[in-house]
């Protein structure tokens, strides 16, 4: 907040602000908290939560999506190889990873913010 009283005090209190995460925070909520929680960890909920009621529309929502990384991706061949776990985790198609996972992090706003356009 230090940083952002900074930005308005220079004149910049309309521009965004945001913090970025790793995809891996629309994974690891609950039905209760869509983001992870964890005290001693990441109070990530708690974070967002706080940020999209003190700035609201201002605070931009932002994610690194590597689907290389989503925790459903297997590798057990001969069904699953690294070839075919590649193919999904770098397509854009239907069904594919990247895609799977910006529908659940729209998901999980929606859940914080009750906000659609937010």
């Amino acid at each position: 907040t230090d940083r952002v009283a900074e930005l308005d005090g220079l004149g910049f209190d309309q521009v965004p602000v945001t913090s970025v995460f790793t995809a891996g925070i629309v994974y690891s909520g609950d039905v209760h908290l869509p983001f992870r929680n964890v005290p001693g960890k990441a109070l990530v909920n708690d974070f967002l939560s706080n940020a999209v009621e003190k700035y609201g529309y201002r605070y931009v929502f932002t994610f690194n999506i590597y689907p290389y990384f989503d925790p459903t991706l297997k590798i057990a061949p001969p069904k699953y190889t690294c070839e075919s776990a590649i193919r999904i985790a770098t397509c854009f198609e239907d069904g594919c990873l990247a895609n799977k996972a910006l529908v659940l992090a729209r998901q999980k706003m929606y859940q914080l913010t009750a906000n659609h356009t937010q």
